[in-house]
């Protein structure tokens, strides 16, 4: 059965995290953090999504977003999977 669609409400503010598999760590040196960062402003100015704060853990960063642009699981799964991908790849 498929997950029920999450409700967004047009101008609410979402506390959106993204935790790595068994909460491992996502981010290992300085570059990692630098990558994602770049690609959350990157995505977050293709998406019309405003970062209003931001703070990356070393298991999962924490972002706080209004809903004035795209719908948040576009922006949140298009950098999630950049991240992942550029990850694996490097570690």
């Amino acid at each position: 059965m498929a997950r029920q669609i999450r409700v967004q409400l047009q101008g609410a503010t979402y506390h959106v995290y993204s935790r790595g598999n068994r909460r491992t760590r996502i981010f290992q040196h300085p570059e990692d953090y630098e990558a994602y960062l770049d690609d959350r402003r990157t995505l977050s100015e293709q998406h019309g999504a405003k970062v209003l704060a931001f703070c990356l853990m070393p298991n999962y960063p924490h972002l706080s977003l209004p809903t004035d642009g795209d719908p948040l699981s576009v922006l949140m799964q298009r950098l999630t999977q950049r991240h992942a991908l550029r990850y694996n790849r490097s570690h």
